[in-house]
């Protein structure tokens, strides 16, 4: 390849004042009018030159031409390529008409003809006008295949690419056209296979060229060319382009994840059996018997004095251990236990324990945002996150590198009570919509009725058990009593959290955009709280919703 020297003259000329005003535009965008020469409200007059001119032009270059008209101000503009100023064969202005800006500069991009020729540009504003004489060479055509060409590592790092598609800048360098993928030139080769080079059948030879290839719009490069050698079509110059993967784009990326846990797993497992010992602690530290009476009486309102003496004078607790039997003792956290076992074996089985929503924090949110990203817990083990006792809402960190490869971490905070007692009634009430919570079954298991039935049957009087409560007002309190007890076990860990601290790392599907549309790998993190630290881990999945969330 070699250089030719192609020059383009511009003279620039000024056609003479007319006998009209200039179309200034006022404040509100409409013209105003005078006399060209003469005051123009107030006195104004105007002039209108070229401002700028390209350094060089040959043929098939694109350049911007700047006009200015005097005194600063809103002036509508006029271009065109008119025959009297020679022939410009196949040239191109972008725009024909165009308002100047505040200071009174507008401009319009040309883009020369394929061969030599000399031709004008003029610029007017009402029937004032002044020209621009161009002069352009032809250095003949060359044939130009394109190659991609790979940095140590690709391959095998780089994105599946479809298609290949060539296009090139007449008269740039890459410098003036950055970006991954690089902007498409005007010239365009036919798009290439996978594992063909595109072809330029005709491209300017002796001018510098910006030659971008891309697949898509996530891999591209560009490669700066000096000068082609004209030459026939069966000896086609041969450019080499180094192609890489276009960023990933995590702010254009939302997704939906989910975090697995597999079976078994020892730190989970682990942590909702001591949470569930609590829990049975908080609803019974020794005696069930005395633990649901107390409830009872808690629940019995501005009648706590009459159902103490009826409890002590009636014999309430022997009848009550009577009716339950040898493990009258533990007969409430016998029933609560199973369930809790039962939730801890369908955490382990969920097919996925963890799933939520990442959306990239909005650029305007600082210069970190990109990295940044909001996190909406949905579900854990298939229960909504905020029942499950977990703080739904949250920021994760994340990062992409060139293998595309994405690392994220985040801090999950959950009450462990809440998690063991959420279990434990999904597991209970399945998928019955019409099933009743916890509280009612516990009712039913402890026979609440029959309770009531047999309480309010001792005594003088075999209707009420005191004044004002029969054996229905003593069920009742046993359902609202074995429903305060349910929700203390609950919230037997208070505001305690314990917290998941969890870094993933998955491989990236990409978009043409260079946007995440998925990713698969694996997690591990530690289970804290104020004592322990195990480690836990599982496989990470995420990919874009198919519906808007």
């Amino acid at each position: 390849m070699r250089v030719l020297a192609l020059t383009a003259v511009l003279v620039l000329s000024g056609v003479g004042c007319s006998s009209e005003s200039p179309a200034r535009l006022s404040g509100d965008g409409a013209p105003t009018g005078g006399s060209a020469g003469a005051p123009n409200n107030g006195g104004l007059q105007f002039s209108l030159h070229f401002e700028t001119s390209p350094p060089s032009l040959v043929a098939r270059a694109s350049t911007t031409i700047e006009v200015r008209v005097e005194p600063a101000g809103f002036y509508q503009v006029r271009f065109d390529l008119p025959s009297s100023g020679g022939d410009p064969l196949d040239a191109v202005l972008d725009r024909s008409e165009t308002s100047t800006d505040a200071t009174g500069l507008a401009s319009v991009g040309l883009t020369a003809p394929s061969s030599t020729s000399s031709f004008e540009v003029r610029a007017s504003v009402l029937n004032k006008s002044t020209s621009l004489s161009v002069e352009v060479t032809d250095g003949g055509v060359a044939t130009l295949r394109v190659e991609p060409s790979y940095q140590p590592g690709y391959p095998s790092a780089l994105r599946n690419i479809t298609t290949w598609i060539a296009t090139a800048h007449v008269g740039q360098s890459c410098a003036d056209v950055p970006g991954i993928p690089f902007t498409d030139g005007k010239l365009k080769a036919p798009p290439a296979a996978k594992s063909e080079a595109p072809l330029f059948a005709e491209v300017p030879a002796g001018v510098p060229l910006a030659v971008a290839l891309r697949s898509g719009h996530y891999v591209g490069g560009c490669t700066s060319v000096e000068a082609l050698v004209p030459g026939p079509p069966e000896r086609p110059e041969v450019v080499k382009v180094v192609v890489l993967n276009r960023p990933i784009d995590l702010t254009a990326s939302s997704l939906g994840f989910s975090l697995d846990v597999p079976t078994p797993e020892q730190a989970w497992s682990t942590m909702l059996t001591e949470a569930g010992g609590r829990v049975l602690t908080a609803i019974s530290k020794t005696d069930d018997v005395d633990a649901l009476l107390d409830a009872m009486r808690e629940a019995s309102g501005t009648a706590v004095q009459a159902f103490s003496t009826a409890r002590d004078t009636e014999g309430w607790d022997t009848a009550l251990r009577s009716r339950w039997g040898q493990r009258s003792a533990s007969a409430l956290r016998d029933v609560v236990g199973g369930w809790l076992a039962a939730g801890r074996q369908s955490f382990a089985a969920a097919p996925h324990t963890f799933t939520g929503m990442l959306t990239p924090l909005a650029k305007s949110e600082g210069a970190d945002a990109k990295s940044r990203a909001t996190l909406a817990l949905r579900t854990v083990a298939g229960l909504d996150a905020k029942t499950a006792g977990f703080i739904a809402d949250g920021v994760v960190s994340w990062s992409a590198s060139s293998d595309d490869n994405v690392v994220l971490g985040t801090n999950l905070y959950f009450v462990r009570s809440q998690l063991a007692e959420a279990m434990a009634e999904s597991s209970l009430l399945g998928d019955d919509a019409t099933a009743g919570g916890a509280p009612e079954r516990l009712s039913e298991a402890l026979d609440c009725e029959g309770v009531g039935t047999t309480l309010a049957a001792l005594g003088t009087d075999s209707v009420e058990a005191y004044a004002g409560c029969d054996a229905a007002c003593l069920e009742d309190a046993c359902r609202s009593a074995l429903g305060a007890l349910w929700q203390r076990g609950g919230n037997v860990d208070g505001a305690e959290f314990s917290r998941l601290s969890l870094t993933a790392t998955g491989r990236a599907y990409v978009g043409d955009a260079a946007e995440l549309t998925g990713l698969t790998g694996t997690w591990i993190g530690e289970l804290t709280d104020e004592a322990n630290a195990p480690a836990t881990g599982g496989g990470l999945t995420a990919a874009t919703p198919t519906e808007t969330p």
